[in-house]
């Protein structure tokens, strides 16, 4: 049988950092190119009550479990922030486009 390793802890946080940056750049210059920089604020204001910091001194298994649940966080509070703002322009009789 063939032994499998666990990715070191130090890698999976640095892998997690590296999709934290994917999604801060991917969504928030879409929210900007099409919602505008008052949304942009809007939603960098919920991922600030969302997130957790990260302390210094903290072992990278502790680093990588906040990095993460940071991640997952800010993923379904963009797709929640975009959905709602979706649902109130088809409520108001508009429709949120959105170009990709």
């Amino acid at each position: 049988m063939v032994e499998i390793k666990e990715m070191p802890s130090d890698e999976k946080y640095s892998g997690v950092l590296g999709y934290m940056k994917l999604l801060d750049d991917n969504v928030l210059s879409l929210v900007e190119k099409e919602l505008g920089a008052q949304k942009v604020a809007e939603l960098r204001t919920i991922w600030q009550n969302v997130t957790q910091t990260i302390r210094e001194d903290a072992t990278y298994e502790e680093k990588f479990n906040i990095a993460y649940g940071n991640w997952v966080r800010k993923y379904a509070s963009a797709f929640n922030f975009v959905r709602t703002l979706a649902r109130t322009a088809l409520k108001s009789g508009r429709r949120l486009q959105l170009k990709t």
